[in-house]
């Protein structure tokens, strides 16, 4: 994957995180009026608040696992970045290497030319140098194109793996949230059944008097 696609997915990193925490907060208030309303009513109905919070919680579940997969696709695009820079470094260092062999040469030259043979060689030595200092001019300009998007792409996963913090939270207040509404259910039908039997004993003792 190109990084200016994935930069174009994760460019919103920061409003996907928002938009996660308010619909957890949304979700938190929702379900906080379905117990307070379990708890005031004889009759305890699945609620639509009840098939809402569930939708947000799952909404939030989802924005999580896009973020993972989009995670995966920056690891693997960063690795393939790395691999091309780690290339251009060592043809780097080849081509300094061979600028080096031929400065020697042209000292050797030096010493052992004439003066007229000396100046073309001369000559032929520094186009020669020029020659291959182009192909380093490049590959320095090459890499720090690389270095520019190694930094934008540890930008973007630093994007990512907030977000994806933030998400985990969320999962961990769905947990909390889920329990204490069972737990608060839990309670209240218990509650009815204890009632159930105190009526039923009372009864009975009633039409055995």
């Amino acid at each position: 994957m190109e990084l200016n696609k994935i930069k174009k997915q994760v460019d919103n990193a920061e409003a996907t995180k928002a938009k996660a925490i308010s619909e957890l907060e949304s979700a938190k208030e929702i379900l906080q009026n379905l117990i307070t309303k379990l708890a005031n009513s004889p009759v305890r109905p699945l609620t639509s608040e009840l098939i809402e919070a569930t939708k947000t919680l799952q909404d939030i579940v989802e924005e999580k696992n896009s973020l993972k997969k989009l995670m995966f696709c920056l690891r693997k695009y960063l690795n393939q970045v790395q691999k091309e820079q780690g290339e251009v470094k060592g043809k780097k260092h080849a081509a300094k290497a061979i600028a080096a062999n031929l400065t020697v040469e042209l000292q050797n030259s030096r010493e052992e030319s004439r003066p007229e043979p000396f100046k073309l060689v001369l000559v032929e030595a520094k186009d020669a140098k020029a020659a291959e200092e182009r192909p380093v001019k490049e590959i320095n300009i090459l890499s720090e194109k690389v270095e520019t998007n190694l930094n934008a792409i540890e930008e973007t996963k630093a994007a990512i793996e907030t977000t994806l913090w933030s998400a985990e939270m969320a999962d961990s207040a769905k947990a909390a949230i889920e329990i204490k509404l069972f737990s608060e259910v839990n309670d209240l039908v218990g509650e009815d059944v204890r009632r159930v039997d105190d009526t039923n004993r009372f009864l009975f003792g009633i039409s055995e008097v």
